[in-house]
């Protein structure tokens, strides 16, 4: 399964279930419903992990990467980031508990049943199996007096505090930092 966003491939592998979630029926047309309904890019489900995917991809011009370096590099902006991904999280879990209410009566709904058993199983309360939050955000950030490194793990820990609720692992990343176990991406050309 391949998922395109932001100009970036996401490719699973055979045995992972992936969707481009804020694409999905049920999200777009029951679940916006909701005032100020956010969603993750991505959901994917394998048997080590299920995969709450967000993507900003920075890259490009001199000018674009300076706009947000200036927008993610001040501390209230990344304060916003950080609530705006733990939003993203917390609607598409109530969105998945919206999903297992229909069952098999929506058509739209039964698609993501399997994610919604696979948030709600009793491997991710136990620890066998990992709730990933991946953000994944590619761009130069640094400055003179921080690196890439460092702001990745400010907004990383930003957004852990967020979603202290949710039995969850949060990872900030880029294409050049993250080495997953079931899927691989891809940064794709522009223009």
């Amino acid at each position: 399964m391949e998922i395109r966003e932001s100009d970036m491939l996401f490719s699973f592998h055979e045995d992972v279930a992936a969707v481009k979630y804020d694409d999905m029926t049920f999200y777009r047309k029951s679940y916006n419903a909701v005032e100020g309904s956010k969603g993750v890019d991505i959901i994917a489900d394998s048997a080590y992990a299920l995969y709450f995917v967000e993507v900003k991809n920075c890259e490009g011009s001199a000018e674009n990467q300076d706009a947000w370096r200036r927008r993610y590099s001040g501390s209230r902006n990344m304060d916003d980031l950080a609530s705006e991904i733990a939003s993203k999280v917390a609607h598409t879990c109530a969105c998945l508990a919206g999903v297992s209410t229909y069952g098999e009566r929506n058509a739209d709904a039964a698609f993501l049943l399997d994610f919604a058993a696979a948030l709600h199983s009793a491997s991710i309360a136990s620890l066998e199996k990992k709730l990933l939050v991946l953000l994944y955000l590619e761009g130069d950030f640094s400055c003179k007096s921080r690196s890439n490194d460092a702001i990745y793990k400010e907004l990383q820990d930003r957004i852990k505090k967020r979603l202290k609720w949710l039995n969850c692992r949060v990872s900030v990343v880029s294409t050049k930092t993250d080495h997953p176990k079931d899927y691989e991406v891809t940064q794709e050309r522009r223009g």
